[in-house]
């Protein structure tokens, strides 16, 4: 039977760790490419260096997939399953490295801010405009979103970054048309 879906390790053979797992739907012609030219720079790095001492990669296969659909899925639970052993995992470290170095604590701070009000939005969005007495009704001719859209958006649904600055700006600009009337109604009774 031949191999055609595979998932495979590239094992290192000084200390018999994987430092990088992939997948194929050619079989093993795919983990050979690695010996030659990868596209991973750190992959390179690290099998120039095995050269230098007249080594190469190992090259296992860990999981034949029946089903090309699932391969992907299959790879990903490898990764998880060897970076747990082992974190130093080529195929992943060079994300987090490259994130690292532009976190800074105020960045981790803002994300936290973030996660904690997403889940708020449609809660927020619905207060404001409460608060503010505009009507869903009104909204919708200030947004151009129908009725429905908008009560689907205060209900957590139907969610987009579009919609969420639209529907903020139309209230912020109608509380800024509600304040220059009440201005010209004061200046006036005067």
């Amino acid at each position: 039977m031949k191999l055609i879906n595979i998932i495979y390790g590239l094992r290192d053979p000084r200390n018999d760790v994987y430092y990088y797992i992939g997948k194929s739907s050619v079989g093993v012609n795919r983990p050979l490419t690695h010996l030659i030219e990868s596209h991973s720079s750190s992959i390179k790095t690290w099998v120039s260096e095995l050269k230098e001492k007249e080594l190469n990669p190992l090259i296992d296969i860990i999981e034949e997939v029946n089903n090309l659909d699932s391969l992907a899925i299959r790879e990903k639970y490898w990764i998880d399953y060897y970076y747990n052993l082992n974190p130093s995992l080529l195929n992943v470290q060079s994300l987090p490295r490259e994130i690292e170095e532009i976190r800074s604590e105020k960045t981790d701070e803002e994300f936290d801010k973030l996660a904690a009000i997403i889940e708020k939005i449609p809660e927020i969005l619905k207060r404001e405009r409460m608060i503010r007495g505009i009507r869903q009704e009104e909204l919708s001719e200030l947004t151009g979103m129908s009725r429905s859209t908008i009560s689907l958006l205060e209900r957590g649904s139907n969610i987009s970054f579009d919609s969420i600055k639209n529907y903020f700006n139309a209230i912020v600009a109608k509380n800024r048309i509600t304040t220059v009337k009440k201005e010209r109604v004061r200046n006036t009774e005067k």
